[in-house]
């Protein structure tokens, strides 16, 4: 179901998913803009407190990840978790994060096979994050 929450989330994610593909990072003032979201979302009552709650836990689990991992998921990517599972809740975001994880191992291993690219090269995340709340909204 369309809702306006669903409607801002994949206009917004849309907008990140450009700007990683074509700079690589993503500007703090997107983290701004979606966490002052999240906060109304929250304050209006539109998403289940503990829920939120819930998904914040999963995107502080994925900023501990990236800095564990020296950035193999880059700190933009788990910010954007962060406010993504605020709105979404718990179980979207686990749902949003299996389905993106799932599409960008299938992406790497066509970049391994067909494209021959390295273990070390990179690409953007935010697409496949994109990826998976489409699915999660379709399903």
């Amino acid at each position: 179901m369309w809702t306006l929450e669903s409607i801002s989330c994949t206009l917004f994610l849309i907008v990140c998913s450009v700007i990683d593909m074509r700079y690589k990072k993503l500007p703090v003032a997107i983290f701004i803009v979606a966490a002052a979201g999240s906060i109304v979302l929250i304050m209006l009552g539109n998403a289940d407190s503990i829920l939120a709650a819930g998904g914040a836990l999963i995107g502080v689990f994925c900023l501990f990840f990236s800095r564990v991992t020296r950035e193999g998921l880059g700190y933009g990517d788990s910010l954007l978790i962060l406010c993504l599972g605020i709105v979404i809740g718990l179980w979207q975001i686990i749902a949003v994060l299996l389905t993106a994880f799932f599409s960008a191992a299938v992406y790497s291993a066509f970049l391994l096979a067909i494209r021959h690219r390295g273990r070390g090269y990179t690409y953007p995340f935010v697409p496949f994050l994109l990826i998976g709340y489409m699915g999660v909204l379709w399903l």
